[in-house]
């Protein structure tokens, strides 16, 4: 997903590329590669997404598109945006 997501122009990020207990300010507490195997599966696949104040509705929606679009992936009857959500007129333009 995340090279789909950059050939649409959309930028991502591995939140936690090491995960917690694997990362130095731990080694003394002895864990290894193996002891959190759902954390370990979850840093290697979890990606993140732009998200910032002055993302726009209309950017909001391509990279839900583009998610979406992805294949493999399910669709949610969960929306993307808040419920209530109204976008201010400025929210509207594009980038």
């Amino acid at each position: 997903m995340r090279v789909r997501l950059s050939d649409h122009g959309i930028a991502t990020g591995m939140h936690y590329p090491v995960p917690i207990h694997m990362q130095a300010a731990y080694a003394d507490a002895g864990y290894r590669r193996g002891d959190f195997p759902i954390t370990e599966k979850l840093a290697d696949e979890i990606l993140s997404l732009p998200m910032y104040a002055e993302l726009t509705y209309c950017s909001m929606e391509r990279i839900a598109a583009a998610v979406m679009s992805t294949p493999g992936i399910k669709r949610s009857p969960v929306s993307l945006v808040a419920p209530g959500y109204v976008p201010s007129r400025a929210a509207y333009d594009t980038q």
